[in-house]
Protein backbone atom coordinates (compact mmCIF):
# COMPACT_ATOMS: atom_id res chain seq x y z
CA UNK A 1 0.00 0.00 0.00
CA UNK A 2 3.05 2.68 0.52
CA UNK A 3 3.97 1.76 -2.84
CA UNK A 4 1.10 3.35 -4.57
CA UNK A 5 1.67 6.68 -2.12
CA UNK A 6 4.97 7.18 -4.06
CA UNK A 7 3.86 7.04 -7.51
CA UNK A 8 2.75 10.08 -9.01
CA UNK A 9 0.09 8.97 -11.31
CA UNK A 10 -0.91 12.67 -12.52
CA UNK A 11 -0.68 12.94 -16.65
CA UNK A 12 2.10 15.60 -17.99
CA UNK A 13 2.97 17.12 -21.81
CA UNK A 14 6.63 16.31 -21.73
CA UNK A 15 8.10 13.06 -19.42
CA UNK A 16 11.63 13.58 -21.14
CA UNK A 17 14.04 14.38 -18.37
CA UNK A 18 15.44 17.40 -19.60
CA UNK A 19 19.76 17.16 -18.27
CA UNK A 20 23.42 18.53 -19.10
CA UNK A 21 25.61 16.45 -21.50
CA UNK A 22 28.59 17.90 -20.61
CA UNK A 23 31.07 16.11 -22.60
CA UNK A 24 34.06 13.92 -20.48
CA UNK A 25 31.93 14.46 -17.35
CA UNK A 26 28.97 12.77 -15.52
CA UNK A 27 26.38 14.91 -15.87
CA UNK A 28 23.56 14.53 -12.84
CA UNK A 29 20.02 13.29 -14.43
CA UNK A 30 17.75 12.09 -11.32
CA UNK A 31 18.67 12.13 -7.75
CA UNK A 32 15.86 11.11 -5.47
CA UNK A 33 16.17 9.36 -2.05
CA UNK A 34 15.52 6.30 -3.78
CA UNK A 35 18.17 6.04 -6.95
CA UNK A 36 20.36 8.45 -8.74
CA UNK A 37 21.41 8.63 -12.51
CA UNK A 38 24.36 10.73 -14.25
CA UNK A 39 25.11 10.31 -17.62
CA UNK A 40 28.30 10.69 -20.28
CA UNK A 41 29.57 11.55 -23.37
CA UNK A 42 33.08 10.66 -23.21
CA UNK A 43 36.22 10.70 -25.62
CA UNK A 44 39.09 10.91 -23.02
CA UNK A 45 39.97 9.02 -20.25
CA UNK A 46 37.79 9.68 -16.96
CA UNK A 47 38.72 9.25 -12.95
CA UNK A 48 35.56 8.67 -10.80
CA UNK A 49 36.76 8.67 -7.28
CA UNK A 50 33.94 7.82 -4.48
CA UNK A 51 34.94 9.04 -1.12
CA UNK A 52 31.86 7.62 0.84
CA UNK A 53 30.82 4.47 -1.94
CA UNK A 54 28.01 3.50 0.29
CA UNK A 55 26.55 1.85 -2.54
CA UNK A 56 27.49 -0.41 -5.42
CA UNK A 57 27.09 1.41 -8.92
CA UNK A 58 25.63 0.05 -12.48
CA UNK A 59 27.25 1.05 -15.52
CA UNK A 60 25.13 0.50 -18.38
CA UNK A 61 26.77 1.26 -21.90
CA UNK A 62 24.69 2.93 -24.37
CA UNK A 63 26.80 4.05 -27.70
CA UNK A 64 30.37 2.93 -28.36
CA UNK A 65 32.65 1.13 -26.58
CA UNK A 66 34.81 1.48 -23.04
CA UNK A 67 37.43 -0.27 -20.94
CA UNK A 68 36.32 0.11 -17.01
CA UNK A 69 39.51 -0.50 -15.06
CA UNK A 70 39.63 -0.72 -11.22
CA UNK A 71 43.12 -1.45 -9.13
CA UNK A 72 44.20 -4.76 -10.39
CA UNK A 73 41.07 -5.42 -12.66
CA UNK A 74 39.67 -4.71 -15.93
CA UNK A 75 36.78 -5.22 -18.29
CA UNK A 76 35.50 -3.70 -21.67
CA UNK A 77 32.01 -2.98 -22.11
CA UNK A 78 30.01 -1.70 -25.34
CA UNK A 79 26.48 -0.89 -26.37
CA UNK A 80 23.79 -3.17 -24.51
CA UNK A 81 25.89 -4.23 -21.81
CA UNK A 82 25.96 -3.45 -18.02
CA UNK A 83 28.88 -3.79 -15.61
CA UNK A 84 27.83 -3.80 -11.86
CA UNK A 85 30.96 -2.03 -9.57
CA UNK A 86 30.85 -3.19 -6.16
CA UNK A 87 30.49 -0.91 -3.03
CA UNK A 88 33.47 -1.26 -2.06
CA UNK A 89 35.45 -0.05 -4.29
CA UNK A 90 37.19 3.42 -4.22
CA UNK A 91 37.82 4.53 -7.94
CA UNK A 92 36.81 3.68 -11.50
CA UNK A 93 38.95 4.75 -14.58
CA UNK A 94 36.99 4.84 -17.76
CA UNK A 95 38.83 4.73 -21.10
CA UNK A 96 36.18 5.37 -23.89
CA UNK A 97 37.35 3.71 -27.21
CA UNK A 98 36.58 5.75 -29.40
CA UNK A 99 33.70 7.82 -28.20
CA UNK A 100 31.43 6.04 -25.60
CA UNK A 101 28.01 6.90 -23.85
CA UNK A 102 27.38 5.57 -20.44
CA UNK A 103 24.73 5.62 -17.73
CA UNK A 104 25.40 5.35 -13.84
CA UNK A 105 22.74 4.66 -11.58
CA UNK A 106 23.25 4.11 -7.74
CA UNK A 107 21.72 4.09 -4.50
Amino acid sequence: DDSVDTIDFSLIDDYKTEYLKVENQFNKMIDTPYFKTNYTSAFEEIELVYEENKSFKIFICTEGCATLKIENQEVNIKKGETVLLAANEKSLTILPIGNVELLEASY
